[in-house]
C-alpha cells in the first residue's frame, strides 16, 4: 500500500469519525479531542492526496505524421457521371507515431481512428 492510498483511507476514516461523533453527541457536552483527531486526519489526508488523480505524462510523446491529403468526389443517387458540380470532400490522413494508428480527419471535423495491425 503506497502513502497516497494510506492517506486517502485516513482522510475518509477521519472524516467519517468526525461526522459520526458529531451526530452521536449532538447537543451534549463532549470531549473535543475526538473532533480534533478527526479534523486533523481529514485535513492531512486532503493535503497529501490532493494530487493523487493527476498522472504525469510517461515520457515525451511524438507528433503525428501527415501522410495524405485527399479530395473525394461524391455523386448523389441517380447522378450517372462526375461533373464540375459534383460535391467534393477534403480528407487528411495522419499516423500516430506513438501507437501506429491511422487518423482520418474530414473537412467537417469528423474524426476516425483505425488501430494499427
Amino acid at each position: 500500500m503506497n502513502v497516497s492510498r494510506a492517506a486517502a483511507i485516513a482522510a475518509v476514516l477521519g472524516g467519517l469519525a468526525w461526522v459520526v461523533s458529531g451526530l452521536l453527541a449532538w447537543g451534549q457536552d463532549v470531549n473535543v479531542s475526538i473532533y480534533t483527531v478527526g479534523l486533523v486526519c481529514f485535513l492531512l489526508g486532503c493535503l497529501v492526496t490532493q494530487n493523487v488523480f493527476l498522472y504525469a505524462q510517461a515520457g515525451k510523446t511524438k507528433e503525428p505524421t501527415w501522410l495524405h491529403g485527399l479530395e473525394l468526389r461524391v455523386r448523389k443517387a441517380g447522378e450517372a457521371d462526375f461533373t464540375k458540380d459534383t460535391k467534393k470532400w477534403g480528407l487528411e490522413v495522419f499516423r500516430d507515431e506513438n501507437t501506429g494508428s491511422l487518423i482520418y480527419i474530414s473537412e467537417t471535423g469528423s474524426i476516425s481512428v483505425v488501430p494499427a495491425k
